[in-house]
């Protein structure tokens, strides 16, 4: 059931500030640049998951449009599905646990944070619908949504740098989607074939149903 969580995430990250990025990130530590290839590994009910500073940094823009963007679409994202809310007991814990201090560290006036999992990550990827944020999205689910063991991280070597299907208007690229290596782009006609081809009877849900009424 969706709820309307906190429109802020309490990780203090070493990423760069701009106006409307959240203060309370501690100005003694360094500014790093993360890439998914160095992503700290963050887990949560076994899942991976991801800080809104980290996806932010990774997509190239700013927390607060993250934070933006979820407030006015707040009825498009689930709790247990796009993102989980620690609160209480849970963050309390998750301040004193020393595992996640090596990589992340929380303010201690925080009152709630957010995780967002691989489908609240694409979510924000498609709000953005920019070429970065769909790429690093591409890398995410490739080498880090896809762990499942967090120890060991999958390899982001590929046989090419990219595939992305480009839909263009005039001349425009208006959207993009990116393409996993296994994946195929066939029209919908030449799949039919296809399929019919190999012995597949393909049809219709409401002509199945017809068909279905008439024996």
């Amino acid at each position: 059931m969706g709820i309307c969580p906190p429109t802020f995430d309490g990780f203090e990250r070493p990423v760069a500030l701009s106006k409307g990025v959240n203060q309370n990130i501690r100005k003694d530590m360094p500014m790093n640049s993360t890439s998914v290839e160095n992503l700290p590994s963050l887990t949560h009910n076994h899942l991976p998951v991801i800080t809104t500073e980290l996806l932010a940094e990774l997509y190239g823009t700013e927390r607060q449009r993250l934070t933006n963007n979820f407030n006015r679409n707040k009825e498009r994202f689930i709790e247990g599905k796009h993102f989980f809310l620690i609160e209480g007991d849970e963050l309390r814990e998750l301040k004193n646990r020393n595992s996640l201090r090596v990589s992340v560290k929380i303010a201690r006036n925080v009152r709630a944070l957010i995780f967002w999992t691989e489908r609240g990550a694409a979510r924000h990827a498609k709000m953005l619908e920019t070429d970065q944020a769909w790429e690093v999205f591409e890398k995410l689910e490739d080498c880090y949504f896809s762990q499942k063991n967090p120890s060991v991280r999958v390899s982001c070597q590929k046989s090419y740098d990219t595939r992305v299907l480009c839909y263009q208007q005039s001349g425009v690229t208006v959207s993009t989607i990116p393409l996993r290596d296994d994946d195929i782009v066939i029209s919908l006609e030449s799949w039919l074939e296809l399929a019919r081809a190999n012995g597949w009877f393909v049809i219709r849900k409401d002509q199945l149903v017809e068909r279905l009424m008439q024996l």
